[in-house]
């Protein structure tokens, strides 16, 4: 991911929540870190293909990528080696110590172990969080805080992050394979595409059994507002595109965007909102002044104008672009000056990061999230499966309410909105999931019913549908949620004899609970929410539905709220 930006992310189509916290297997084992750049390496030196990654451990499509190249080692065994390397970005304020905690746990041989467990939880990288996992790891506690104390692998971090620079690298995860470049989280699939052209090889890889990122590709809810447009009003598709005018992945858009343009002008509408990146020191006075040529009616003159001289986007540089794209210089510059459009910026910059945009440039076409510098080709599959294919409506799950099974849900089937969580147990992003939820229900008591629906994905783990059929033994005796939470707060102790423990902790029968761990009772009521999974596009876990409003993996609080804000309002306003 950019620095504040997804950029260049050509194989976006199902990176996701799931593998954004997948913890990668310990059996790429531990080889010593190597001594320039405390870089890290996986396989022979001389395998023919060589793939160099600079990542950031608190960048959530670094996190999204390590599965796949744990894929990518076991596809191609003795074939390739994978070098690490330090890539902080500076709007992660926690990835610089992240990263000197990797590197200490490289010197004691625990470079991987550490490297799955930064990535497993990017929510918790504070030095007692970093501290905890050594211990964990089993390291020397005293030499491991004295380095992380003492600086003594900032001179390594510093050296990958100046090789970094030199190689143009200013997003992560940027990879290389045997030169080709990569930019942004990939899956196993689009990796092993440059692998076997490498190779001459023809691996067969399906993309994951995992969720789409957030808004991918599942519709959201993007307001185009009072955004500068092309294009008709009643266009059947809308690009709402987030951008920032000093981003030269932008800058690569702007000639995509007009192909779309030129290709549907009948049936494509582009909005544009800002979203300028803290790095760029010009871009949050550069997206002020497309705002005030929006003012003039000039707001895509401008637009390419000021993509066409990001080398020049100084205060005293703005009035010559004014005047080429043929606006009133004098009123531009007084509105600029006056600051007026700061509020619609910093407005859309809300807007954008409430919709999980960290980056730029991010497109929503029709709601579904396209980012970085894509091709038309990708722009175009989208907007004819758009145009060809009507969308499906959301608004059914709406309705489960009604029919939730009480033993499975909590809160009233009156309240105003519900809720429908799909979940596997033993996903590593269930305890985070569960904490929001139980957010909510504090936050919002009776107004607010949730459903649970069982999604165990069988195929990436093996114990996941004995825990959810432990789970419902337990329902049946009212005790689900009370099994829920023994089996959330154990990650990874789901044996048997453990699962008919927590049942009995719950209240229900030790008995019963094995018997249906090592039966197949409530397979039937499992199959029956993966049959309706299916039916809703779901690909992976977490998915929620906000009276029928679908949200996609580890989601902030916040997006939650103003979802179910958004409902009671609307209920509020039609009681009335």
């Amino acid at each position: 991911m950019r620095q504040k930006s997804l950029l260049d992310m050509r194989y976006v189509s199902v990176v996701v929540s799931l593998a954004a916290m997948a913890v990668v297997s310990t059996a790429w084992a531990n080889p010593p870190a190597a001594a320039s750049g405390g870089a890290a390496a996986l396989g022979p030196s001389g395998a023919p293909v060589n793939l160099l990654i600079f990542s950031d451990f608190q960048c959530p499509f670094c996190a999204s990528t390590a599965g796949p190249l744990r894929k990518l080692a076991e596809l191609y065994p003795g074939k390739i080696r994978i070098v690490f390397r330090h890539s902080p970005l500076s709007i992660h304020p926690n990835a610089p110590l992240a990263h000197q905690a990797a590197l200490a746990a490289a010197d004691q041989g625990k470079f991987w172990e550490m490297h799955d467990l930064l990535f497993a939880d990017q929510a918790h990288l504070d030095r007692a969080s970093l501290v905890a996992r050594a211990e964990k790891l089993g390291l020397d506690m005293s030499r491991f805080t004295a380095d992380l104390d003492s600086g003594r692998w900032e001179p390594a971090l510093s050296e990958d992050m100046a090789e970094a620079k030199a190689l143009g690298v200013n997003a992560t995860p940027t990879i290389f394979i045997n030169g080709k470049t990569l930019v942004g989280g990939q899956t196993a699939a689009s990796l092993s595409r440059i692998v076997n052209q490498a190779l001459g090889s023809s691996v067969v890889v399906p993309d994951e059994v995992t969720p789409p990122a957030p808004g991918q590709l599942t519709p959201v809810t993007v307001n185009v507002g009072s955004a500068p447009v092309w294009g008709p009003d009643d266009a059947p598709v809308t690009i709402v595109a987030f951008s920032d005018f000093q981003c030269p992945f932008c800058a690569r858009s702007v000639e995509t965007l007009h192909q779309i343009r030129k290709a549907y002008p009948e049936s494509v509408r582009i909005a544009f909102k800002n979203f300028p990146l803290s790095m760029h020191r010009e871009a949050l006075l550069a997206a002020q002044a497309g705002q005030a040529a929006a003012a003039q009616n000039k707001f895509w003159e401008m637009h390419d104008r000021l993509f066409a001289s990001q080398h020049a986007l100084k205060r005293e540089d703005l009035p010559q672009i004014a005047r080429a794209a043929g606006l009133d210089v004098q009123r531009f510059e007084s509105d600029l000056d006056s600051g007026k459009f700061r509020n619609t910026v910093e407005s859309d910059l809300t807007e954008g990061q409430s919709l999980g945009v960290d980056g730029t440039p991010v497109f929503f076409i029709n709601g579904r999230r396209l980012a970085g510098a894509s091709p038309f080709a990708d722009f175009d599959r989208m907007i004819r499966d758009e145009l060809s294919s009507p969308r499906r409506s959301l608004e059914t799950a709406g309705k489960d309410k009604h029919t939730a099974d009480p033993a499975f849900t909590l809160g009233p089937a009156t309240a105003p909105v519900s809720i429908v969580w799909f979940s596997d147990l033993t996903s590593p992003l269930t305890p985070k999931a569960a904490e929001i939820m139980q957010a909510l229900r504090k936050q919002y008591g009776d107004r607010l019913q949730l459903i649970f629906r069982n999604s165990p994905l069988t195929e990436l783990r093996p114990r996941a549908l004995q825990v959810h059929r432990a789970a419902l033994a337990a329902g049946a005796a009212g005790r689900f949620w009370e099994m829920h939470d023994l089996i959330v707060q154990h990650p990874g102790a789901w044996d048997d004899d453990a699962l008919a423990e927590y049942g009995a902790k719950s209240g229900a029968s030790r008995d019963a609970v094995q018997a249906a761990v090592r039966g197949a009772a409530f397979d039937a009521q499992i199959e029956a929410d993966l049959a309706d999974a299916r039916r809703r596009d779901i690909r992976g876990t977490p998915v929620f539905f906000v009276n029928g409003k679908r949200i996609d993996g580890i989601q902030s609080l916040s997006l939650f709220v103003s979802y179910i804000d958004a409902e009671l309002a609307t209920a509020a306003a039609e009681a009335k």
